[in-house]
């Protein structure tokens, strides 16, 4: 959602000649903007739902994969290569360039590399004071050699003391837990 309010305007002001200042793509700020949902992901596989999200008991991400495709290929930046990383293998959210890319799959071998030479993307405790969001956590999803599937030895505890009026959440001070891939107390509105 933040980031999307941004996106059309930055690709707009991308190399604007005129005013190079105007480049939001420089603005660290507004990089740290494609990383801000992903920070709030927990048990490795959803997003908490806070406020006026519409996600009441949703077990997704609410991380957009186009965003993040245009994020990455702007400022190849690892920690969002490996946000893509996480959607892929979660979702099988395809990651490609577009179509109109001389080569489109460029990214998706890019991001293979940056996985194989630094590892998935591992979310350690957080603290976002400015939203009103702590997390902690421990554990991961690792792959199995004895078994087929994955893994999943996180565990999450959070807490949303943010906004209470407006678009915020009228549930302040709400606490989330997961442990081993379960969502132990999901906000039921």
């Amino acid at each position: 959602l933040w980031i999307q309010t941004f996106l059309g305007v930055a690709e707009r002001l991308r190399g604007y000649e005129l005013y190079p200042s105007a480049d939001i793509f420089e603005n660290t700020k507004f990089l740290k903007m494609f990383l801000a949902q992903v920070r709030l992901t927990l048990g490795g596989y959803y997003t908490i739902q806070a406020g006026d999200s519409g996600a009441l008991g949703s077990t997704g991400l609410s991380v957009y994969t186009e965003d993040q495709i245009k994020g990455y290929q702007e400022t190849r930046d690892h920690d969002i290569a490996k946000a893509l990383w996480l959607m892929k293998e979660t979702y099988g959210h395809e990651l490609r360039g577009s179509i109109l890319d001389d080569d489109p799959e460029q990214i998706t071998r890019e991001i293979e590399n940056i996985i194989e030479e630094e590892g998935k993307l591992n979310l350690g405790s957080d603290m976002l004071t400015g939203f009103g969001f702590a997390a902690l956590r421990a554990g991961g999803k690792y792959d199995s050699a004895s078994v087929s599937s994955e893994n999943n030895t996180s565990r999450d505890f959070a807490l949303y003391f943010g906004r209470s009026n407006m678009h915020g959440h009228v549930d302040a001070l709400n606490l989330y837990m997961s442990a081993f891939g379960l969502n132990l107390a999901p906000d039921i509105g």
